[in-house]
C-alpha cells in the first residue's frame, strides 16, 4: 500500500536546534526527522517512538530527542532536545563520544 505523503513543518526553534548541531559535528537532524517520520507510519514497534499523555509524541535518534504533534498527516517538529539526564551528562562515560556537543546544546537553550 502506498503511503500518502506526510508533510512536515518544523519550528522555528527546532530548524535553529537542528542547525546548532549539525553546525557542530553532529548529525544532520532535520534529514533524520524528514526520513524517519515521512517514510512510513508510526510506529512505536519498529521506531524509538513514545506517545505523552497530552497526545503529543517523542521520535528518539541516536542520542537526540524530536518532540512534535502529529494532526491527521501532518507532523509538527516542536524542539529538539538532548537524549541525556543531567547526570548522565556530568558523567565520565561517553560511549557515543556525543556529550561535549550536548553539553554545548544545553548551555545554549
Amino acid at each position: 500500500a502506498e503511503l500518502e505523503s506526510v508533510k512536515i513543518t518544523f519550528s522555528e526553534k527546532a530548524l535553529e536546534q537542528a542547525a546548532f548541531i549539525s553546525e557542530h559535528g553532529g548529525p544532520d537532524l532535520k534529514n533524520a526527522a524528514l526520513v524517519q517520520l515521512s517514510t512510513r507510519e508510526l510506529d512505536p514497534k519498529r521506531q524509538r517512538l513514545t506517545r505523552h499523555e497530552n497526545g503529543s509524541w517523542c521520535l528518539a535518534f541516536r542520542t537526540w530527542r524530536f518532540r512534535f504533534e502529529r494532526c491527521g498527516k501532518d507532523i509538527l517538529i516542536h524542539e529538539i532536545t538532548s537524549g541525556y539526564t543531567t547526570e548522565e551528562l556530568q558523567n565520565g562515560t561517553d560511549p557515543y563520544k556525543d556529550k561535549e556537543l550536548h553539553r554545548a546544546f544545553a548551555d545554549k537553550q
